[in-house]
Order: structure tokens, then C-alpha cells, then sequence
């Protein structure tokens, strides 16, 4: 058993050949050799060409006394004291003829040489712990430039985090400015190209006419030539602004307007195969026709001048403000609308309990100038009872809170119909069986907006223009009551009589057309 002299590690035998022995001197003339005391050879352990000494209690391996020279006689001349001459080990590799089969082993030896010259157990310790000392000092390094790293990478987190939120707030600017502008068009669309307001209802006051064509008070008369020609010049150019290209071109020679008014449309098939109700025994929901056949009702026709100057004389609202507003009512609490809920809420909660409380209640949007259609059978409505039909809810009418609010800038309008008779309301013979159809709008009267709606009944079947039934007015008031006497004799509510009901439904076999237009 060997032990390495630098690290102590053991070795239970050594290479055939070492190339380096230590052995001690002789010390009495009996003695041929001396004791061996160490070996050269690698360290597994320390990674170090070293020497190894041989362990107590471990039998010596047998020496090769072919490598030692034998001890000569000391002259005077020699060594000039008269003691004998050490015994110093000669190394083993001797020079022998080469030959081919030893050139391999030649060149093993001389590798082998090469790596190991020159190394000795001192310089092999200094080599040791230069080493140590540089992996010291390199994982020091290698600890600050983590560090380093750790406060750069901290470092572009936080200007990464506050760039996305500059981006961020970027982005919010601008879709804010975008809404500005949309909201903008959407005015401009509302005034229908008007740049002028009128304070008072009626274009022909004084003030009102020299502000807007230049006219004196005194020169105030409909047959005036001046006030004529600027009323003509003026318009020319709404003309030019209200035309669009789905309206039929007018000739230039013919001066002519466009207004919208109300006319028979046939349909083209029947709308009980559509919405599948010819068979079903309970008419208890009304049913929207997402493409309905039947063409809308209200559509622009050519009109002249003077037919569109009398139309600005006894409608001169419609040359006011259209735009959205902020919707000015009253603060008092109101009744539900529903005959079966009782409930009493606030105005501004009417939208949010008719949506939520009411989920069986068919709710779609409508915009300005826009037709909607849906079918109905007659026995829908209730006897004596006001029926919610459908809710509308009305974009582009006014300004509310849009924080918090999710229908802040919708306005909510019921469609409502109840069934009577003649007997009930005007108080004819209790006995008659006759009924009518009670069909209105009912929502909000603000004292800053005007509201109308159109509502048109018809029947669904074709060639029946003789069946149809339109009525323009505001919407009946939620605040009113909702008896049928009232109901009956308000200029909201349109109503269809007996015989032209039992004509439209073929006696209640077929379903009616209702159609509501805003503007």
C-alpha cells in the first residue's frame, strides 16, 4: 500500500515502471543497497506527478538490482578524505538499439517524458494553489457580474413597465379623440347640414329672418321677391346636402325635394311560414323577423318648394337642434309600466329594472330614421290591460352618465297594446262583443327634446292597402295613466276598429304587421 506525499491518498499498487526512486544510503559495508523510500508516479487525487511512499505492514516488492551500479574501491587521489564513495541509483532506462516493434513504446516513453519533465513536488504545490486562487478570485467575479446583471435586468423592467404605461395612456388620448370626432359627425348628422339654430318656432319672425337671410322686420311678408329668392337660394343648399345615392336623381330643371312620408308596401310571401306561428295554439310572445319581408313603410318621395316651405311653416321644429341632449324631467318616483309589477322606482332606474326584472320582455336597438317590423296576433294583447310588447331602445336622443351607467346614452320607449270594447270607453251596450286594438308608444316627456314616433299597423297578408294604419305623435307620457278611457282618448295611441281587425286577421287566423319608426 502507497500513500501520496502531498495528499495523503492511498494506492494499493503503482505502474510497472517508475520512472523516479528514492532510497536511503547505506550505512555499514554488509549493505549493498539501500532502503527504498519513495516512488514517482501520478496522483489520481491531486491531479500531481509525485511521489508516493511505501506503508508499514505492506511487503516491499522485489528490487531489481540490475539498476544500481556496484560500490568500487575509494582512492585518495579520488575522494581526498579516505572514506568510500556513496552508492548513488543509476536511472533504468538504459539506451538500447531501437527497433521497429519498439518504435510505439519509444513514442509512449517520450510523451510521457515531455509531460513530466521538469515537474517536481515543490513546483507541483506552488501549480496547486495558483490554481485555488484562481477559482477563487474567478467565482468572485462571476458573483458581482450576477450582481450586475440582476440590477440591469431591475433596471429595464422598470423602464419597460413605464413605457407600456405611457403606451397605454397613448392609447386611451387617442381613442378619446377619436370619440370626440364621432360624436361630432354624429351632431353634424343630427342637424342634417344645418349651421343655423332658431330660437323662436316660427322662421318668419322678424328677428329671426334678418339674422338668417339678411331681411329687415319690415320686410317680413311671405310675398316679399327678396325673402322669396333667399328662401329658394337656401334651399338649393340643403338640397345639395340631404341628397344621397341611394335617392333617385332629380333633374335640375325640376327643383324638386325629397320627403319622407308614409305609403303601402306589399310583402312578398306570407310571414307565417317565417316565424312559424300558423300552427301554434298559444300566441303568447311576439316575434321579431330579422330580414322581414314586408318593406318599410316610410320612405322619401319628390315634393316642390312650396309643399316643403308650407311643411317648415306648420312643422318649424324641424329646423331646431336635433342633437342629443341631456334629458330634463321630473325627479318624482314613477309606477312601473308592467300591469303586474308594482313596483315604484326612480327615472333613472326605469331602463335597468325593465331589462333585469323584466328578462322575458324582447329588448332591441333602433337608431334615428331606422324601421323596425315585428309580427303580432291580436290576442297578444290583454283585455282591458296595457300589454309591453317590445323595448326600444332609442340611440342618438340624449346625453347621459356614461360612468357606471350601461345605458346612460339609450332612451327606453315601450311598445304597448291592450284590446276594449266600445262598451268599456264609451258607453254603449255592455252586451257587444265588438273589440278594438289599442297599439302606443310609451315613454319619458323631457321638456328639452321633442320625440316622435311612428307607428304603422298593416295587414301581413298582400294587395291590402286599404288595411293600413300609420299615426305620427310623441310618445305617451309613463307619468299618465294607463285607464282605457284615457288611453283611448290620448292622440298618442292609435286604435283599430272592429271591422277592419277581423279583416286583417281573416277573423284571428293571421297575424298583423307593426312597424315603428323614430325621428
Amino acid at each position: 500500500m502507497y500513500k501520496c506525499t502531498q495528499c495523503g491518498a492511498t494506492k494499493r499498487r503503482l505502474r510497472s515502471e517508475p520512472v523516479y526512486e528514492c532510497r536511503r544510503r547505506a550505512t555499514g559495508p554488509e549493505q549493498q543497497e539501500g532502503e527504498r523510500l519513495g516512488v514517482s508516479d501520478n496522483c489520481s487525487a491531486c491531479q500531481c506527478f509525485v511521489f508516493f511512499t511505501q506503508l508499514r505492514g505492506h511487503p516491499e516488492p522485489p528490487v531489481d538490482r540490475s539498476i544500481f551500479n556496484p560500490a568500487r574501491p575509494v582512492r585518495m587521489s579520488e575522494n581526498g578524505n579516505g572514506h568510500p564513495m556513496p552508492i548513488v541509483p543509476m536511472p533504468r532506462n538504459r539506451q538500447e538499439p531501437e527497433s521497429d516493434s519498439a518504435e510505439s513504446s519509444d513514442d509512449l516513453s517520450e510523451e510521457r517524458e515531455r509531460k513530466t519533465s521538469g515537474i517536481s513536488l515543490h513546483k507541483a504545490m506552488v501549480v496547486c494553489t495558483l490554481r485555488g486562487t484562481y477559482k477563487i478570485s474567478q467565482n468572485m467575479d462571476r458573483r458581482k457580474t450576477m450582481r450586475r446583471l440582476a440590477r440591469f435586468c431591475l433596471k429595464i423592467n422598470h423602464k419597460l413597465k413605464k413605457t407600456q404605461k405611457e403606451l397605454q395612456e397613448l392609447k386611451q388620448v387617442e381613442k378619446q379623440q377619436l370619440r370626440a370626432l364621432a360624436r361630432q359627425d354624429r351632431k353634424k348628422r343630427h342637424n342634417a347640414g344645418t349651421h343655423f339654430e332658431l330660437k323662436s318656432p316660427s322662421i318668419w319672425k322678424g328677428k329671426e329672418l334678418e339674422r338668417i337671410f339678411g331681411v329687415a322686420a319690415s320686410c317680413n311678408d311671405k310675398d316679399n321677391p327678396r325673402a322669396d329668392a333667399l328662401l329658394l337660394s337656401l334651399l338649393k343648399s340643403m338640397q345639395k346636402q340631404v341628397e344621397s345615392k341611394d335617392q333617385p336623381r332629380v333633374e335640375a330643371h325640376s327643383k324638386m325635394m325629397q320627403l319622407k312620408r308614409s305609403h303601402y308596401q306589399r310583402i312578398a310571401h306570407d310571414p307565417t311560414k317565417v316565424v312559424r306561428l300558423a300552427k301554434r295554439p298559444n300566441w303568447s310572445t311576439p316575434l321579431k323577423v330579422k330580414g322581414p319581408p314586408l318593406g318599410a313603410q316610410f320612405n322619401t318621395v319628390p315634393v316642390t318648394h312650396k309643399e316643403l316651405l308650407s311643411v317648415f311653416t306648420d312643422k318649424s321644429h324641424l329646423l331646431t337642434d336635433t342633437g342629443p341632449k341631456e334629458m330634463i324631467t321630473s325627479c318624482n318616483p314613477v309606477h312601473c309600466p308592467v300591469e303586474q309589477c308594482h313596483r315604484v322606482f326612480f327615472p333613472s332606474d326605469l331602463h335597468t329594472h325593465l331589462i333585469y326584472d323584466h328578462q322575458t320582455l324582447n329588448v332591441e336597438r333602433v337608431g334615428l330614421r331606422q324601421t323596425k317590423t315585428l309580427y303580432l296576433h291580436p290576442k297578444f294583447a290583454k283585455l282591458n290591460e296595457a300589454t309591453s310588447i317590445m323595448l326600444y331602445q332609442v340611440k342618438d336622443k340624449i346625453i347621459g352618465r356614461t360612468k357606471g351607467v350601461r345605458f346612460g346614452n339609450l332612451l327606453p320607449v315601450l311598445l304597448m297594446a291592450a284590446r276594449t270594447r266600445y262598451s268599456d270607453v264609451i258607453g254603449l251596450n255592455k252586451q257587444t262583443p265588438e273589440e278594438i286594438l289599442l297599439v302606443w308608444l310609451c315613454s319619458f316627456r323631457p321638456t328639452n327634446i321633442r320625440i316622435f314616433g311612428t307607428v304603422s299597423v298593416a295587414s301581413s297578408r298582400p294587395n291590402m292597402p286599404d288595411t293600413l294604419s300609420a299615426l305620427t305623435a310623441q310618445p305617451y307620457d309613463i307619468r299618465d295613466p294607463r285607464t282605457m278611457a284615457a288611453l283611448f282618448q290620448s292622440p298618442s295611441v292609435m286604435f283599430v276598429p272592429h271591422a277592419q281587425l277581423q279583416c286583417m286577421t281573416r277573423c284571428g287566423k293571421d297575424v298583423i304587421t307593426v312597424q315603428v319608426h323614430f325621428q
